[in-house]
């Protein structure tokens, strides 16, 4: 009987390690990334064994406690946790694959977008206003990018999006890579950065101070920029 459950808890683990979860603690909504280990009923309650990877560690949830979950691999979304079991004891009734799957292809098409979503993302987060406005020339700018990605769904990017969340060095560290860039490609990307900063109708200092640094590193690296767009 152990090693039946210890088969089970390997193979929802496999199907479903790579999920996005909101759990509700203290009326409050805390979102995680999670794998989904078990799943069982109790007195007409269904209760789940999720392993959550900034804590590395796993706890033990009554389903009314998951607000809804996202499977990020198969980009499919769940209002509450009732519609999730279905599928789950589905996928663990089809047998899995011995280890889990790589990521996804669709992740694998925006690596080459990282250090300009890196900075993207970073200009974004100056300001906390107008983020769904931030969130939208973001997604464009993805979509405009990668031609594959006008398929991806908003959520789908928005997931892409919350796991980004440079720090300064992570943004320095990506503007170097931006040397890689022809003169035409570098102005396009400044005016993304410049669109993103204006959803508000201004660009206050700290955003203009970053601008700069951005603009003067492509200048330093022989790229002829016009002085209007800072």
């Amino acid at each position: 009987m152990r090693d039946e459950k210890d088969k089970l808890m390997n193979q929802a683990t496999d199907k479903f390690f790579n999920m996005y979860v909101n759990l509700v603690k203290n009326g409050k909504i805390y979102g995680e990334n999670a794998a989904i280990r078990n799943i069982w009923e109790k007195d007409k309650t269904f209760f789940f064994d999720v392993y959550l990877y900034r804590l590395k560690k796993s706890f033990i949830f009554e389903a009314s406690y998951i607000h809804n979950l996202f499977d990020v691999s198969r980009e499919k979304g769940y209002n509450d946790a009732a519609s999730f079991v279905k599928d789950f004891f589905a996928a663990v009734g089809q047998g899995t694959p011995k280890q889990p799957p790589l990521q996804t292809s669709k992740d694998n098409l925006l690596d080459a977008l990282r250090a300009d979503l890196t900075i993207l993302q970073f200009m974004s987060r100056l300001d906390k206003g107008s983020q769904v406005l931030k969130n939208k020339i973001i997604f464009d700018y993805i979509k405009k990018s990668v031609p594959e990605a006008k398929s991806f769904s908003d959520l789908y990017l928005r997931k892409i999006l919350s796991d980004i969340r440079p720090e300064p060095v992570d943004f320095y560290r990506a503007v170097t890579s931006l040397k890689r860039k022809t003169p035409i490609e570098a102005e396009c990307f400044l005016k993304e950065i410049v669109k993103v900063c204006q959803t508000d109708g201004f660009l206050n200092y700290t955003e203009r101070m970053y601008l700069a640094d951005v603009a003067q590193f492509l200048r330093q690296e022989g790229l002829k920029l016009p002085e209007k767009l800072l």
